[in-house]
């Protein structure tokens, strides 16, 4: 297994919480850049990352996620944070773990995940239904009239301008350029007849599809 975090104390928690089981063995590493790609991936059941790791959660479980497809990924927070869970959940983690209420289910948790399970924490399951309604929501207002489909890449940026990012914090998430965030968001206008980026929000937030399909 492979454990990415730069806190030694944490290290040693962990290592002495899955000691004793089929997890026992815990390769340390500090950033997703190191993981990727390594000898080590191959025989992993799954990588766990430290929340407060040097490249940031979202940056680290990305890099993971999109180079080594089949490492379960679990994140472990010392505090419970919603926006940053489903961020997670959304780039692929398959898990998501406080760590501050104690290690004592980590292993259980572990052997979930590698097993081709989710594990969630309770405290987080309200918000993943209400995402999940959210979502539902939005894919029914976009896709429910008549227009040209929208790309993976173009649903990503249109979620992140529904929930008010900028161009350039766009970019940022995506780890791409905002001459490409504007290309993206100009196909999305175009692709659902609207003016203007203000009306593809006002849009989803409405969830009043039918009255753009009059236009």
């Amino acid at each position: 297994m492979v454990l990415l975090s730069c806190d030694a104390a944490l290290c040693d928690a962990i290592a002495a919480a899955l000691a004793g089981s089929r997890f026992a063995t815990v390769v340390r590493a500090t950033s997703a850049a190191r993981v990727a790609g390594s000898t080590t991936v191959a025989w992993s059941a799954v990588c766990l990352v430290d929340a407060d790791v040097a490249e940031g959660a979202r940056g680290a479980v990305r890099r993971l996620c999109e180079t080594e497809r089949d490492l379960p990924v679990v994140v472990l927070a010392r505090v419970p944070d919603t926006a940053e869970f489903l961020d997670l959940i959304r780039l692929g983690a398959r898990g998501y773990a406080v760590v501050g209420a104690g290690l004592g289910r980590l292993a259980h948790v572990v052997a979930d995940v590698s097993s081709g399970g989710v594990s969630v924490p309770r405290v987080m399951l309200p918000a993943l239904y209400d995402e999940f309604r959210r979502r539902d929501r939005y894919r029914r207002t976009i896709e429910g009239q008549e227009r040209p489909a929208l790309t993976d890449r173009e649903h990503e940026v249109l979620e992140l301008l529904v929930a008010g990012h900028s161009t350039a914090e766009i970019a940022h998430e995506l780890f791409v350029s905002p001459v490409t965030v504007r290309t993206h968001v100009a196909a999305v206008v175009r692709k659902l007849r609207l003016p203007n980026r203000s009306a593809v929000v006002h849009l989803v937030d409405s969830g009043d599809g039918g009255s753009v399909a009059s236009r």
